[in-house]
């Protein structure tokens, strides 16, 4: 069966790609290189070499949180422009919210990386993505882990100085 391409106009202006925090020192000097043909890392059978790609943040997140629950690696999540990317792009017929594709990465589309471990979703978020194909699906943005603890310094300070204040005026 041949896939059907896609096209990269119908593509989010980011997509993400999952890897062991092992691999990103080489990727970010040479990009992010082909799967070998064979079995993919839960198994999957295919006949030519590929980048998968999820197409969503919180999809991202969702694979590497099932990833690390397999074989308890650490990974990182890297945010890529689509702009710069080759193709052809085709659906990953196993996972809703993912493409996949046969042309290398080059270093130049990776915009930052992401360490899902700042990243927190709400369980209805990851509950709902599989509500709609990722074509239609408006992905919710998390909260980031530094900026609770930046409110909650900042809090916390406020309230310092509120009884550093109030000790103040008890004088």
């Amino acid at each position: 069966m041949l896939d059907d391409e896609l096209e990269k106009s119908w593509l989010p202006d980011i997509l993400y790609h999952v890897t062991p925090k092992e691999n990103l020192k080489s990727i970010l000097q040479t990009g992010i290189k082909l799967n070998t043909i064979g079995q993919s890392f839960l198994n999957r059978n295919y006949k030519t070499p590929r980048v998968y790609l999820a197409t969503s943040l919180i999809a991202a997140y969702e694979i590497q949180t099932n990833f690390n629950s397999h074989d308890g690696k650490d990974y990182i999540i890297l945010e890529l422009d689509t702009k710069k990317l080759n193709g052809p792009f085709f659906n990953d017929e196993l996972y809703l919210h993912g493409i996949y594709t046969h042309s290398k990465v080059n270093k130049q589309a990776i915009l930052k990386t992401i360490d899902p471990n700042t990243l927190i979703f709400q369980d209805t978020d990851l509950e709902n993505m599989y509500n709609q194909d990722w074509l239609e699906y408006d992905a919710p943005l998390p909260t980031i882990r530094e900026d609770i603890l930046k409110k909650d310094i900042l809090r916390e300070g406020i309230l310092r100085e509120a009884i550093v204040l109030k000790r103040f005026q008890d004088f």
